[in-house]
């Protein structure tokens, strides 16, 4: 019985200790990203809005650079020809015999 309740006791410390790492890890990483957060270069562009173009409240994905926004997609369409070009006949048509 007295081995038991020590194996249990042993189980009890090693899961502790090993929630202890993670949660010592966890805020290792968020102490970093915290910090990145931070940087006066990301907070200057935040602030100038320099990060992208579309500042309209209805296109939230391209505010923070996940899609292009809508005046960029159209601004692509302008480059595209409104009529296909001709299609170009790769094999000539077999000549005939008189």
């Amino acid at each position: 019985m007295a081995s038991g309740n020590s194996e249990r006791g042993q189980r009890v410390r090693v899961g502790l200790t090993g929630l202890a790492a993670v949660l010592v890890i966890v805020a290792a990483v968020a102490a970093i990203f915290e910090s990145a957060t931070d940087d006066p270069a990301t907070v200057a562009v935040a602030e100038n809005g320099m990060g992208n173009d579309a500042s309209s409240a209805d296109e939230p994905l391209a505010q923070i650079g996940v899609v292009p926004s809508s005046e960029t997609a159209n601004q692509a369409l302008d480059l595209v020809p409104e009529t296909p070009p001709e299609p170009i006949d790769p094999v000539p048509p077999p000549a005939t015999a008189n």
